[in-house]
């Protein structure tokens, strides 16, 4: 019986010690995650930053966010990473060329991003956009979509 509680104490002092070592252990885990999900979200974000750059650097402001909130209606439709979206192949022609690999945007490009990823930005008829195409071309798939708005040099469409 002596024997018995020896073997419980010490089950009992390690479980005390070792709840010392996992209040140490979290906090580290939790770090560990946060920086994880910091390094997810920037590669996120820079994919949609460089989606509006190469698809929407010389439309005014208004256009950018809306080439941000269409990728992101996309990414939810579809339930992909914004980088999955952007990268799909024939989506965007941009990506095509491998020297399209800027990573330093200027202000407009970067405010735009945050703001479509981190707020509850709305342009009124792009609730349910996911094409757009500038107005220089005519693609054969516009003719079957329900154009819904016209920003800067950009039409955009929903199913």
């Amino acid at each position: 019986m002596v024997f018995g509680l020896i073997n419980n104490w010490k089950i009992i002092l390690f479980l005390f010690f070792l709840s010392f070592s996992i209040f140490k252990i979290i906090p580290l885990i939790q770090e560990a995650q946060a920086q994880q999900l910091v390094l997810f979200n920037f590669k996120q974000l820079n994919c949609l930053e460089q989606n509006i750059y190469y698809e929407a650097s010389g439309e005014p402001f208004k256009g950018k966010l809306a080439v941000g909130i269409v990728t992101l209606n996309r990414k939810n439709l579809k339930n992909k990473t914004i980088c999955e979206i952007v990268y799909e192949p024939g989506q965007f022609s941009w990506t095509l060329n491998p020297f399209n690999t800027k990573t330093v945007f200027t202000e407009d490009i970067q405010l735009a991003a945050k703001l479509v990823t981190e707020y509850p930005i709305k342009i009124y008829g792009l609730e349910n956009a996911i094409y757009f195409h500038n107005k220089s071309v005519n693609p054969a798939w516009s003719k079957v979509k329900t154009k819904v708005a016209t920003i800067g040099q950009h039409i955009f469409y929903s199913e």
